[in-house]
């Protein structure tokens, strides 16, 4: 008698069955990825922002793309005389009021008395703590700061005035040995650090010491 047929082949499990279903054949050549990478961040957070101080004593960051304003800090109790940014998510403003009769704007030292404030407003929270706590009663208004590149010290300049020096962490003066000894300077800035992109070379003429 001839043989007996073989028996059918049996189907698969469930569960490969089930895994099959759940992912549809890739095409010739392409990768398997197991997974979607992560949506980039929007594209607000790495926007350009421009702030700007007010009459009112208030920062207003405006968008340039839109020409809107984004957001405004009430910050100070009189005009905004200068900002800085220390960080994307960092920045500095100062004022100065007083002067009594001897002068009415932070343009004229006068012979009256200041009252100098420098804030730092960190973005986006809108914590704003005093970077330079007020000392009361001084002999001139603050007209610049600078931050050093590690943000470590913070140089005030004033009208008339020696500059002077602070610990951005405690908020206590630095270099008083120093400082005090200099004329009043109308401009600062630090050396930046040495990993810094370099100027390019161009021709210039050597710089003459005073008097040669």
């Amino acid at each position: 008698p001839p043989p007996p047929p073989p028996p059918p082949p049996l189907p698969p499990p469930p569960a490969a069955a089930a895994v099959a279903q759940a992912q549809p054949p890739s095409p010739p050549g392409a990768a398997s990825v197991p997974s979607p990478p992560p949506s980039p961040p929007p594209a607000a957070v790495s926007e350009t922002f421009v702030a700007v101080g007010t009459e009112s004593g208030h920062v207003l960051l405006l968008r340039p793309s839109c020409r809107a304003v984004a957001c405004e800090f009430a910050l100070h109790q009189s005009p905004v005389r200068g900002l800085l940014w220390a960080s994307p998510s960092l920045l500095l403003s100062f004022s100065s009021s007083g002067g009594g009769s001897g002068g009415s704007s932070a343009g004229e030292a006068g012979g009256g008395t200041w009252r100098n404030v420098v804030l730092a407003l960190s973005l986006p929270e809108g914590d704003v703590r005093e970077l330079a706590p007020p000392r009361g009663s001084e002999a001139a208004p603050l007209v610049g700061l600078r931050l050093s590149p590690s943000g470590a010290r913070l140089l005030l300049l004033y009208r008339e005035a020696p500059p002077r020096m602070l610990d951005t962490r405690t908020a206590a003066s630095v270099g008083g040995h120093v400082l005090p000894t200099l004329p009043p300077a109308s401009a600062v800035e630090w050396l930046p650090p040495l990993s810094a992109t370099p100027l390019p070379a161009t021709p210039a003429s050597r710089a003459s010491a005073p008097g040669a």
